[in-house]
């Protein structure tokens, strides 16, 4: 398809949320708790759901392919996959674990949390950032590659100084426990964790690969060779670390930078990039569930891939621990209240520059539901709305979370530079972060406040003044 005569935002069309909220509408009416096991109520919900979200995504590709790199898009999808994927096939310990009225209860929780950030998505009062160009800036090679090895260079310190550059206690570190690492954080941090926070630069490199991908002839072999070094590393690293949400949102900015910056994106190349993310997720998630606890040596060692697969697919059971929040809130405990986004304002300041800052909530998801903590229970941000502020917090925050994709689709997503396609980019790990816990929000923002920070202070003065950039195409 050929470019229209100026750039167009990227946005959800009305029709399409009208398919996804007749698909919500119908899964409501379709529930029945008298007649049908927790299991089935799930499985109905998780393929309603999921047509809907089919047909919205078909409907809003009229308006282009392009128009299905948003933000908006990627908190729909990632909430589905972390709650309703897995509820695709009858799981019978899912019945033995929850009764039919918690289930109905969690579902419609869920159910409204989709409907919030559908209508949400249509409630933004930024104004697209549309140049009158379709010229597109690009920094030289030189530039991507600094800004590449810096980003690097602070995320990988934490780890060269809890081995003292040890290359052997680092490789053996990448291939243990992810709890058991030499430079795994603590759970209160000091001035010695400080650095670990730098990590999370980490996170800019996949786009930024993405990015010197399309101008792979124009650099030097040691400029390539160091760029698939790094953004090797990182992808090891997260998988060896068996965190799936870390993985799979280096794939997310990484095909999504990719995507972007093709001169001429067409449905062929679409699916292309989406069944092989599709392949690597699949791959990834099942295998990193496996040896997450006990290590990626291990797990190859002793041949433990070779053991029989599981029988159904498992991601967080989220449906289950936020089907049971309903009987610990608001009895036997009170909301939280504004405890939560308190907590989730105040969680990026170091604990070194505030001794006092709190552990964390008054009750946490663990206490709530199995009366202790030591481990970790996931709950999607939707529990922990409901903790908050009962069903109007998942109502409130999901109508917020749509609006702050769409206006982030706005304000970076049609900019006209390599540095904007890696800031918007960066910003879908805080979408997918926000959804598995918003908790981490104001976290995982972090980077991508790095590098607009660094762009508008540093990069952009002393690149003013420059003659043009070479130009690329900007096609649907």
């Amino acid at each position: 398809m050929g470019l229209p005569d100026k750039p167009t935002a990227p946005a959800p069309t009305v029709a399409g949320t009208f398919a996804l909220v007749s698909a919500l509408a119908l899964a409501a009416a379709a529930l029945d708790a008298d007649t049908s096991t927790p299991s089935e109520i799930a499985q109905t919900s998780a393929w309603i759901v999921g047509v809907g979200l089919v047909a919205s995504l078909l409907l809003d590709l009229r308006d282009g392919i392009r128009n299905l790199i948003r933000t908006d898009i990627v908190l729909l999808l990632s909430l589905y996959g972390l709650i309703l994927f897995e509820r695709l096939q009858i799981d019978a310990s899912f019945d033995l674990r929850n009764t039919a009225a918690a289930v109905l209860i969690g579902i419609h929780l869920v159910l409204w949390a989709f409907g919030g950030i559908a209508i949400g998505r249509h409630l933004s009062w930024v104004r697209p950032q549309i140049p009158e160009t379709q010229t597109h800036h690009m920094l030289s090679i030189r530039w991507l590659i600094i800004l590449m090895g810096t980003a690097f260079a602070l995320a990988v310190l934490h780890i060269i100084l809890s081995t003292k550059g040890n290359l052997y206690q680092i490789y053996e570190g990448l291939l243990s426990p992810r709890f058991s690492k030499p430079w795994a954080r603590g759970r209160l941090g000091g001035w010695h964790t400080l650095l670990n926070e730098l990590s999370l630069l980490f996170y800019l490199i996949p786009p930024l690969t993405a990015l010197l991908i399309h101008r792979w002839k124009e650099c030097r072999w040691s400029q390539r060779a160091l760029a698939i070094f790094m953004c090797f590393f990182v992808f090891f690293e997260a998988f060896a670390g068996g965190t799936r949400n870390v993985f799979l949102t280096h794939l997310i900015s990484f095909s999504a930078a990719y995507l972007l910056m093709c001169p001429v994106l067409t449905f062929k190349r679409l699916l292309v990039i989406g069944a092989g993310f599709a392949a690597c997720a699949s791959f990834a998630t099942h295998h990193m569930l496996e040896f997450r606890q006990v290590g990626l040596r291990h797990y190859l060692t002793r041949s433990l891939y070779q053991t029989p697969d599981r029988d159904r697919l498992f991601v967080d059971d989220n449906l289950s621990s936020i089907s049971k929040l309903s009987n610990a809130f608001p009895e036997p405990y009170p909301y939280l209240g504004w405890e939560i986004p308190v907590w989730a304002a105040v969680k990026p300041i170091p604990r070194a520059l505030w001794p006092g800052k709190p552990d964390g909530l008054s009750i946490s998801i663990e206490q709530a539901l199995h009366g202790n903590d030591g481990y970790t229970i996931a709950t999607t941000y939707i529990g922990e709305a409901y903790m908050a502020f009962g069903i109007s917090g998942v109502i409130g925050f999901s109508l917020l979370f749509g609006s702050l994709a769409h206006s982030w689709t706005r304000w970076a997503g049609t900019r006209r530079h390599d540095v904007h396609i890696v800031i918007y980019a960066s910003g879908f790990f805080t979408a997918a972060i926000t959804m598995r816990s918003m908790i981490w929000t104001t976290t995982a923002m972090l980077p991508t406040i790095a590098l607009i920070v660094g762009w508008h202070f540093y990069l952009r003065p002393r690149l003013e003044g420059n003659a043009p950039a070479p130009n690329i195409a900007n096609a649907h």
